[in-house]
């Protein structure tokens, strides 16, 4: 009884940080719109799929993993090891502006993850155009 009553109690933390987590980033999300990805990949601007993903139940294994998860954690690698290489040869993160709301999200809590103090003036933001 004790262990339901603990699962019910994750699940309605659970619930709590998703509301939280989707009225933080709602207004960002209106900036990317699902239609302008192919159909397999319309999640990637779909606030509301983002949130169910990230917060459904914890996985047993990697391999449990749902899309969402899979990928968050993947671009999170991603962007936290090229933040770091950055920040040790020049002091500073050069960021493309991401052109999914999932991109968005991940490159930002790598980001984050290295900078600590997230200090704005160490980032370096550049669009696509910019770069290409």
């Amino acid at each position: 009884m004790l262990k339901q009553f603990m699962n019910k109690m994750n699940d309605k933390k659970r619930a709590a940080m998703k509301q939280q987590f989707l009225s933080m980033f709602r207004e960002i999300a209106e900036a990317y719109d699902p239609a302008n990805l192919p159909d397999d990949e319309a999640w990637k601007n779909d606030l509301e799929a983002i949130a169910d993903g990230m917060f459904a139940p914890k996985p047993k294994s990697f391999d449990d993993m749902n899309e969402v998860q899979r990928y968050m954690m993947l671009s999170q690698l991603n962007a936290e090891g090229a933040a770091e290489e950055q920040m040790e040869k020049q002091g500073s993160v050069d960021v493309i502006v991401p052109e999914t709301l999932m991109d968005v999200l991940a490159q930002g809590s790598g980001i984050v993850d290295v900078l600590g103090s997230a200090d704005p003036s160490k980032i370096n933001l550049h669009t696509k155009k910019e770069v290409n």
